[in-house]
C-alpha cells in the first residue's frame, strides 16, 4: 500500500459580505470536520475580514476573507474544494500548496503587505543623500544657459 506524506495547504475563501459570525464560524468548522475526516488538521486561522475585491463578484464590492492552513493528504484537497463549491456563502476559494519557501500568513494579516511594497516619494526623497548632487540637475542647468 502506497501512502502519501501529509502536505501543509493555505485555503483562502472569500465570503458573502453580508454573511452572519454565525453561519462564517460554522462554515470554518465545516472544513475543520473535512480536514478530521481525512486524517488531516487544521493548524491555523485568521479572518481578515471584509475587503473591497478587485473586481465585483455576483454584484458584491466587497467580501470576507478567512485564510486557513491545513495539514493533511491529497485526498483532503479534492473533498475540501468540493465542499467550498457547495456553500452558497463562498464566493470564492483556492487551495494553494505551502512549502518551506511559502510566506507565512503572520505577515499578511490587517494589511501589513512587505511585498510589493513602494515607498512614497516624500520617503524616496528623504533617503537621498542631500550632499550628493544629482547630475542630470547639473544638465538642465548648463543646457538652460546655452538657450
Amino acid at each position: 500500500m502506497i501512502r502519501s506524506k501529509q502536505r501543509s495547504y493555505e485555503v483562502l475563501m472569500v465570503f458573502n459580505p453580508n454573511t452572519p459570525d454565525a453561519a462564517l464560524e460554522e462554515r470554518i468548522k465545516k472544513v475543520e470536520e473535512v480536514c478530521k475526516a481525512h486524517g488531516g488538521t487544521l493548524d491555523k486561522k485568521e479572518v481578515w475580514g471584509r475587503r473591497s475585491l478587485a473586481y465585483t463578484i455576483s454584484n458584491y464590492k466587497y467580501g470576507l476573507f478567512v485564510a486557513l492552513n491545513v495539514s493533511g493528504r491529497g485526498s483532503l484537497v479534492t473533498d475540501l474544494s468540493r465542499q467550498m463549491k457547495l456553500m452558497d456563502e463562498v464566493l470564492r476559494s483556492t487551495v494553494m500548496t505551502k512549502n518551506q519557501y511559502s510566506p507565512d500568513l503572520d505577515g499578511r494579516l490587517k494589511g501589513d503587505f512587505t511585498y510589493g511594497y513602494r515607498p512614497t516619494s516624500n520617503a524616496a526623497a528623504s533617503s537621498l543623500d542631500p550632499e550628493v548632487e544629482d547630475p542630470d540637475d547639473k544638465l538642465d542647468a548648463d543646457l538652460a544657459v546655452v538657450i
